[in-house]
């Protein structure tokens, strides 16, 4: 099984939020940052960490599936911690370190899972809790700004930022991103992860 630190190729967390009903959507001067790319980078920083280098506390839940012929099965949650300090580079993009703790739990126990049995294949497999150490974390944007490589593994990233919703005085933006890691000499991917997150 691999980890979803891995499969993101080490790079940072997310966190995960319901989008909620309430007031009728704003159009004007409050939602205009939702039309640009700084702009949605810019809120999307505000929500997860900082718009300057202070360390900040991130915790974050949701649900892994498993997606077969286009037939989604929840598996159990991702919950996580971290820690990270960013820093707004030349070139836009907010670059920085960041430190997590991720743990996964059963969908109906809430208890932190030890074996997870596969529907899939059968097996039974450990769930370790992973411990991402610090490590180089970048946004720009168009979102998540992958490496090029994971150690023996080389990474292809398709990060997306957006859309961005004002609705009464709340707002969101969401982040999606899709990697496939390869073996070099190996043509078909490793593995391949996606994760759709809204802030």
């Amino acid at each position: 099984m691999i980890s979803r630190r891995a499969s993101l190729g080490l790079l940072a967390g997310l966190a995960l939020s319901p989008l909620p009903g309430g007031a009728a959507p704003t159009d004007g001067a409050a939602d205009a940052w939702t039309r640009t790319p700084e702009g949605l980078l810019r809120a999307l920083m505000k929500l997860r960490a900082a718009l300057d280098d202070r360390m900040t506390l991130e915790w974050f839940q949701g649900v892994v599936y498993g997606v077969v012929d286009s037939a989604m099965l929840p598996l159990f949650t991702v919950n996580a911690v971290a820690f990270a300090h960013y820093r707004l580079a030349d070139d836009g993009s907010f670059r920085g370190r960041r430190a997590e703790v991720t743990f996964h739990t059963g969908l109906a126990s809430e208890r932190v899972l030890e074996r997870f049995e596969n529907p899939y294949t059968g097996a039974s497999v450990e769930v370790p809790t992973s411990r991402t150490p610090n490590q180089a974390a970048a946004i720009g944007e168009r979102g998540l700004l992958a490496p090029e490589r994971a150690g023996a593994l080389r990474i292809e990233s398709q990060p997306s930022l957006g859309p961005g919703r004002v609705n009464g005085d709340r707002c969101w933006v969401r982040l999606d991103t899709r990697t496939r890691l390869f073996l070099d000499g190996v043509p078909a991917p490793v593995t391949t992860y996606g994760e759709s997150i809204t802030y």
